[in-house]
């Protein structure tokens, strides 16, 4: 599975990706929201750049899933609204399942969550449909939480971004 952030911007070219990856025999991706140029929460201590409209990422999504060649090809949609203006604003929580629900329904195949804790991801879990994942980090709060915590709560899929760089840095 590719991680394929924003795909350089517009739907042309997450095309393009998707059939350079599906033609290399990748077995999915997951892309985000975040508006281009990206900027990697884990690596410049959380700050996120905006997200494009809900409209816009859906739109993404249903290209996907109408372009696809292999049906098995796995689409993971997230949601960067966490350290955005929503945050900001208090409202990056309500945001994020709205956004989740609405790229769920447009069919993506799984929900990439993030949050500030695991009762984030808790309240996450209980209004968006899975399958879903979230990333974890051996460095955050979250990272201290039993892996089974949160297979009980709902996740299906647990990543570990960065933390082979972080260990190396360490």
């Amino acid at each position: 599975i590719v991680d394929g952030e924003a795909r350089f911007g517009n739907v042309l070219n997450l095309m393009l990706s998707l059939c350079d990856l599906e033609g290399a025999g990748v077995a999915g991706m997951h892309i985000d929201d975040q508006v281009t140029p990206i900027k990697c929460p884990w690596l410049i201590g959380g700050l996120s750049s905006a997200v494009i409209s809900q409209e816009e990422m859906v739109g993404k999504i249903k290209s996907v899933l109408d372009n696809r060649q292999d049906p098995d090809f796995l689409l993971i949609v997230r949601s960067q609204v966490l350290n955005t203006e929503y945050d900001r604003q208090g409202r990056y929580l309500t945001e994020q399942i709205n956004r989740a629900q609405a790229y769920k329904k447009a069919g993506a195949d799984v929900i990439l969550c993030t949050g500030k804790s695991e009762a984030d991801l808790r309240t996450v879990a209980q209004e968006v449909p899975g399958p879903l994942m979230t990333h974890l980090s051996p460095y955050s709060p979250k990272g201290k939480t039993p892996f089974r915590d949160f297979f009980d709560i709902g996740y299906q899929i647990l990543t570990f971004p960065v933390t082979l760089l972080y260990t190396a840095v360490k």
